[in-house]
């Protein structure tokens, strides 16, 4: 008996060795949720994760975590991070897109083209950094991180560019006769449509 009680517990944890390492791979179960964009174990929205568009705007985010000073104080500071980082996006943009739009329309020399667009850039993104306006806000249920959505749409982007284009234009008096005879007016409009 003893004999047959020990020949069965070997047959047993010889099948379970045998079915444990079976090179069936388990397929993992699809959540239930979307996961698209988690912090820190909590689902967020999709634009907390870094989504650059939101409709028609250029935007930025800016976060913060609680501070011990309280919650208004940490919205405030999310919001002067994502001005911040508008006003360095915007003055990416406005430099590649005033850049290649002295180059393309030969308005200028090339050689004055990058101090132009320099110029240009630096009072787009000013401007765009105070103009922008939260478009959504996020609290962490759990860190009460505060998350901040800034954006500034197209159309008012494009103004202020053909704003900053005339302005650096006007500035020199050679410069402006040369955008007036080839006709810069109409290529701004043509490249920075709006309404």
């Amino acid at each position: 008996m003893r004999y047959s009680l020990s020949l069965v517990s070997v047959s047993l944890l010889s099948l379970g060795l045998f079915l444990g390492c079976s090179s069936k791979e388990e397929v993992p179960k699809k959540p239930d949720v979307d996961l698209s964009c988690v912090v820190e174990g909590v689902q967020a929205p999709e634009w907390v994760c870094g989504a650059q568009q939101y409709g028609n705007a250029i935007t930025t985010i800016g976060s913060e975590p609680l501070s011990r000073i309280g919650v208004d104080f940490t919205h405030k500071e999310a919001t002067r991070i994502a001005q911040k980082r508008m006003e360095q996006r915007s003055l990416r943009i406005a430099k590649e897109q005033s850049e290649a739009f002295i180059l393309d329309h030969d308005i200028s020399a090339a050689s004055v083209a990058s101090s132009l667009s320099t110029q240009i850039a630096s009072s787009v993104s000013l401007y765009t950094s105070k103009r922008a306006r939260e478009l959504k806000r996020w609290e962490h249920n759990i860190t009460k991180d505060d998350y901040v959505l800034l954006g500034i749409s197209q159309n008012h982007f494009n103004e202020e560019m053909k704003r900053g284009i005339k302005d650096a234009y006007h500035s020199d008096d050679t410069r402006w006769q040369e955008f007036k005879d080839k006709n810069g007016s109409i290529l701004l409009n043509q490249d920075f449509p709006s309404q």
